[in-house]
């Protein structure tokens, strides 16, 4: 952890900071406070910094779950389960974080889902189907999806 002992940062030198972080990528309130606390700043000029980015829209926790919601599931292969702890950690409100879930499209996340599983199962060793479909599960799992996702990925195969 990075800490600035030299000086203490001004409002606006710290205000200047993060709205530069914001403008280059999508950024949410808890990222936001974490590093302004690794700063030093008193927890008042945090709450004022944190209502001027908020109403000059450099961050907005909604519009953040949608992008790491976006982005997670279409590159990283995450699924629901994975998404919404993720988000649990960041400090996401739980309806912020349902309607980020309701933008994900049904037939491309299970499409993902079955490619992610052929691939892998590409890579398995198994000496039967039964150890086969734990190893596909347990890797399904790892990456977020329920257990009913694999189960229709899974049969939605002809022979696995």
């Amino acid at each position: 952890m990075k800490t600035y002992n030299k000086r203490q940062l001004t409002e606006q030198e710290a205000y200047d900071r993060l709205s530069a972080l914001c403008a280059s990528s999508e950024h949410c309130t808890a990222e936001m406070e974490k590093k302004m606390g690794e700063w030093g700043i008193d927890s008042e000029v945090q709450e004022r910094i944190i209502i001027r980015l908020n109403n000059e829209h450099f961050i907005d926790d909604t519009r953040y779950a949608r992008a790491f919601v976006r982005d997670k599931y279409r590159y990283n292969k995450w699924g629901r389960n994975r998404l919404s702890q993720e988000l649990k950690l960041k400090h996401i409100p739980a309806t912020v974080i349902n309607e980020a879930m309701e933008e994900i499209d049904e037939d491309q996340y299970m499409t993902i889902l079955t490619n992610e599983l052929q691939k892998k199962k590409a890579s398995i060793k198994a000496s039967n189907d039964y150890e086969l479909r734990c190893k596909l599960y347990r890797f399904a799992i790892s990456r977020g999806y329920a257990t009913d996702e694999i189960e229709r990925a899974i049969g939605s195969q002809d022979e696995w």
